[in-house]
């Protein structure tokens, strides 16, 4: 929670010095002559009221029409008129946080999850997540599992109006039931239609039969499938046990990079500053305008940063899971592990995938791959780790023929493969 306390450190002592500048404003004013006070606005008109008039309100009387107080009146009162200017600073400041969200503030909010009501609450949501959040009530659900093992909670969103909901699979795959809550509170049995470890992706189904003309409201992704960029501000929002939804704010630190998820390392996901809360798995990340990015893993800890699946590969495993019910995945045949130029003195290439074993009648070995190759780039994709060589091959299908930039013995070299069917284990 580092981030987050040196943001609250940081915060604390700006908001600090900036009061007693107003607190020192205020004072050094209400020694000023009477001629040079303006009546205030009506109240009504007003997001706070002037620390005199809090002041002169709380002593019973009413708000002042001028200042005709005399020098032994405001002495006596300088105690109470500094509680109040106090009390005013904070309502400003508040109103000024409210309307502007925070936003030019550092660190994301920290968040807790209450065990009994199972509802995400964040310290600070920004206000546009907020809107973001309410905007999209209809389109999360809360999902529960039983069986298999312990209880599970998260979200999914909805894809479809008909029913079509989309998950994180290490949520769902393995249990014997599946309920999700909607916004009203309504709960429905979902069957699973089907998940991919690979993608971390998982459609349910609901039967809609009898729900109200707009219950379910599928979610905007992003049409031009854009990438966030490292820094910028996205908001998560997930499903709560009672089918309300939770909003915070986190920051994008990586993307195309890996995590621990519940069921093992995921690949090419976006990595974000939030200590992620339990039950996060399948929440979604929206950018300002309300488009879906991509859908939150299940953290394998309580407590590791944020991570979420790339709306870019959600979309097209959900919809290849509608209509086969599973995904296929071009596969090189490969293991390996990072390259980099600065450990094996190489000034041509900054990373790459250094290839540390070839599957036995795998596409790479029938193309002629060897232990000890560097792959730096797939297809004219730059490849800079294992990771970003998996991210290359996500864009292809079985049967393509592509074009790999290899270093043997640092010699550079090109080679064509085939790509084939990636086995399921």
């Amino acid at each position: 929670m580092g981030g987050g306390d040196r943001f609250d450190d940081e915060y604390d002592d700006e908001y600090d010095d900036d009061l007693d500048d107003d607190l020192d404003d205020e004072l050094d004013d209400l020694d000023d002559p009477p001629g040079g006070y303006r009546a205030p606005l009506p109240p009504e008109d007003r997001l706070w009221r002037h620390p005199a008039e809090i002041a002169a309100l709380a002593g019973g009387g009413s708000a002042p029409a001028g200042r005709a107080a005399t020098s032994s009146t405001r002495r006596a009162g300088r105690r109470t008129t500094v509680m109040a200017a106090t009390l005013g600073g904070v309502l400003l400041l508040g109103s000024l946080a409210v309307l502007l969200g925070r936003e030019g503030r550092s660190g994301p909010p920290r968040l807790a999850l209450d065990p009994a009501s199972g509802v995400v609450t964040a310290s600070s949501p920004s206000g546009w997540a907020t809107t973001v959040a309410d905007q999209s009530a209809r389109g999360l659900v809360r999902v529960t599992t039983t069986g298999g093992g312990p209880a599970r909670e998260g979200s999914a969103i909805v894809y479809r109006s008909d029913g079509v909901l989309v998950t994180t699979s290490r949520l769902v795959v393995g249990a014997d039931a599946v309920v999700v809550t909607l916004h009203d509170g309504t709960t429905r049995p979902a069957t699973l239609v089907g998940s991919d470890d690979v993608t971390d992706v998982a459609v349910l189904r609901i039967d809609v039969t009898g729900l109200a003309a707009g219950a379910l409201v599928p979610v905007r992704f992003a049409d031009d499938g854009r990438e966030p960029a490292v820094g910028e501000t996205l908001a998560l929002v997930c499903s709560q046990r009672d089918g309300t939804v939770g909003a915070f704010t986190t920051r994008i630190t990586a993307v195309d990079s890996r995590t621990q998820s519940g069921g093992g390392d995921l690949q090419g996901v976006y990595l974000t500053d939030l200590a992620a809360p339990a039950g996060i798995g399948g929440g979604a990340m929206f950018d300002a305008d309300g488009m879906v990015l991509g859908i939150a893993t299940e953290p394998a800890t309580t407590g590791r940063a944020a991570a979420a699946m790339p709306a870019k590969v959600v979309q097209p495993a959900a919809d290849e899971l509608l209509r086969t019910g599973k995904v296929v995945h071009g596969w090189l045949g490969v293991e390996g592990t990072n390259w980099s130029s600065s450990t094996n003195g190489d000034l041509a290439e900054t990373g790459g995938a250094a290839i540390v074993r070839v599957f036995d009648g795998s596409p790479a070995a029938t193309a002629g791959f060897r232990a000890g190759d560097v792959i730096t780039s797939l297809a004219g994709r730059p490849v800079g780790s294992m990771t970003t060589l998996v991210v290359a091959l996500r864009e292809h299908a079985p049967g393509d023929a592509v074009v790999v930039s290899v270093l043997r013995a640092g010699e550079p070299m090109l080679v064509t493969v085939t790509l084939g069917v990636r086995p399921d284990d």
